[in-house]
């Protein structure tokens, strides 16, 4: 049936591929070097192949930056183009991917010092003050740690000039794709070829090489339908002969369409004048329009010119008499101003009070200036002094400065430390989760190995069970019935010659009714039955008395004791003695080992 299916879609995959679109890979071809001799035969095509539309993608090694030219000629269809680049070309793009590479690394740099510089300084400020008796000075300078340290990691960057190393010369592969269309014929030439030339004609051609691949799609679906109008075209055309010879016209379809075409014209042409009219008249009428508001409107602005005119004049007539008032104005303050400087002249008054006063404060304020510029310079020799004395005295001019050094030398080993540490602790938790995982996946594995070690024994047990029931009742046992429900209670059931027997009262006989069979179970959970051949065989104590006893003799007093016989039933208490037992119910599955969060 698997086959049969099989074989069913096989035939209706390769019917629904002929009925479409096909992709045939026609080989792999070498390509030819100009100058050298060829290496490979041209890349022949099936005759069987002609038609469709050709893909074609090629891939060339150029050992080193070089333009190459390629032709490629297939099926009579012939198409040229360009690939690769000149060293210089290939030299200054690759200086500037060099540079955008050094670029980001530099960006990269400083974002890692201003997170370190941030964290290790902050912000900074120093400050300091400086007082005369006549002004005071302060200067406060603040340091901004994460600008520094991002200045600091950018400047860790070179900037020499990018060199190219002596191997990088732009070698490498190129490749591309290109396709065309054949037709039906491959005209005189029924294979592919392509040919590489270098531009640069002194260009070593030793180590290039190229390769092209050749793959055509067909549309059959097309192919099928361009062959059914042909033939259609053919019956057309016999069937038009036929009618013709019959006394057909062939041209009174063509004769009523120009009439009907004719007709159509002239409505068109009616239509067109009466177009023509309505049009000339709109014409007429927006022309009208037109002059009248040109007529409105130059009114409007002849009206706005003389408004204008009139604004203008006022304007002008109302500056001329601001002008004059403010011109005397001004000669009746400078007058004003002349008679109050005679009259405080006469009462001792300075008219150039203000200038000797603001130049006395100039004078103070330059006296002030060469006073602090002296102190600077007297204090600026003391300090020199000092320091010179202090460095005879042996004094460390760079101790501050060799304490930053060493502060932030310590700052940034405690940071490598901290760091070291941190990756040392996620390290240790990341091996410490992965042995609780490995241990919670060993874990799991053995609950499941052992559970599935406790089915394989359970569906053991039960196979075993199942063939030494079906070998009992082959050699004659029965399966025992349910016990019947008690009739008083003076008495009990006991089974016995195959069959439940009722005693009255207590007698003291107790019949086994556990038979105790030796089962051996080997490795291939195979069961053997081993039966002691020295025993009495077993009675056959079946009988064909029904299943009520009351209709039943009493029963005769017990015989003489003899030997225990071994009971081979099953204790089922199924009443069919042909089907075997159901195997037991298996026991509940163990709860499964409790997975650890780890994270």
């Amino acid at each position: 049936m698997r086959s049969r299916f099989a074989s069913t879609c096989l035939v209706t995959c390769a019917l629904a591929a002929c009925g479409g679109r096909q992709h045939q890979h026609l080989g792999t071809g070498h390509a030819s070097i100009a100058g050298r001799p060829a290496s490979a035969p041209p890349l022949a095509l099936p005759a069987q192949t002609p038609g469709g539309r050709y893909k074609v993608h090629y891939q060339v090694w150029l050992p080193r930056a070089m333009e190459v030219s390629w032709t490629l000629r297939c099926g009579g269809h012939e198409q040229r183009g360009m690939l690769g680049e000149t060293f210089e070309q290939y030299r200054v793009r690759r200086t500037a991917e060099l540079q955008a590479e050094r670029e980001r690394e530099r960006q990269r740099r400083a974002q890692v010092g201003s997170l370190i510089g941030g964290a290790v300084l902050g912000q900074a400020q120093a400050g300091a003050a400086v007082a005369t008796p006549n002004a005071t000075g302060q200067a406060t300078v603040t340091v901004d740690g994460a600008a520094a340290g991002a200045a600091a990691g950018a400047a860790s960057v070179t900037d020499a000039p990018i060199v190219l190393a002596p191997d990088d010369l732009g070698q490498g592969f190129r490749q591309g794709d290109l396709g065309f269309q054949l037709g039906d014929a491959l005209g005189d030439h029924p294979a592919c070829t392509m040919e590489l030339a270098p531009v640069d004609p002194v260009a070593d051609t030793t180590h290039l090489a190229g390769t092209f691949t050749v793959e055509r799609w067909f549309d059959a679906r097309r192919a099928e339908r361009v062959r059914v109008a042909g033939g259609a075209t053919t019956v057309r055309a016999d069937l038009h002969a036929r009618l013709v010879a019959r006394g057909a016209d062939p041209t009174l379809a063509e004769r009523r369409r120009a009439e009907a075409m004719a007709r159509l014209q002239a409505e068109r042409e009616a239509e067109a004048a009466r177009q023509a009219d309505l049009r000339a008249q709109a014409d007429a009428r927006r022309a009208e329009e037109d002059a009248r508001r040109a007529q409105l409107r130059a009114e409007e602005d002849a009206r706005r010119a003389e408004e204008r005119r009139q604004a203008r004049l006022e304007l002008e007539a109302q500056a001329r008499l601001e002008l004059e008032m403010e011109a005397r104005l001004r000669a009746e303050v400078m007058s004003t101003r002349e008679a109050l400087y005679v009259y405080y002249g006469k009462c001792g008054g300075n008219r150039h009070h203000r200038e000797e006063l603001r130049q006395a404060e100039e004078r103070r304020r330059m006296t002030l200036e060469a006073e602090a510029r002296l102190r600077l310079r007297l204090s600026m020799d003391i300090r020199a002094r000092l320091r010179t004395g202090l460095i005879s005295y042996g004094a460390d001019p760079h101790l501050r400065e060799r304490l930053r050094l060493e502060a932030e030398a310590e700052a940034r080993r405690r940071l490598a430390a901290a760091e070291a540490e941190r990756r040392r602790r996620d390290e240790e938790t990341r091996r410490r989760v992965a042995e609780e995982e490995a241990r919670a996946a060993a874990e799991l594995a053995a609950w499941e190995a052992e559970q599935s070690e406790a089915a394989r024994r359970l569906q053991l047990v039960a196979g075993v069970r199942a063939q030494l029931t079906h070998s009992l009742l082959a050699m004659g046992a029965r399966l025992r019935p349910p016990m019947p429900p008690p009739v008083d209670d003076r008495g009990h059931w006991t089974w016995s010659g195959a069959q439940w027997m009722w005693i009255e009262g207590d007698t003291g006989v107790r019949i086994p009714d556990v038979i105790r069979v030796d089962v051996g179970i080997s490795a291939g959970a195979s069961a053997t039955t081993h039966v002691d051949a020295s025993r009495e065989p077993v009675r056959e104590h079946r009988s064909t008395v029904g299943d009520h006893l009351e209709h039943q003799p009493p029963p005769s007093p017990p015989p003489p004791p003899r030997e225990q016989e071994r009971d081979h039933r099953s204790t089922t208490t199924s009443d069919t003695a042909s089907a075997p037992p159901p195997p037991p119910a298996p026991p509940p599955p163990a709860p499964r080992p409790r997975v650890r969060d780890h994270r």
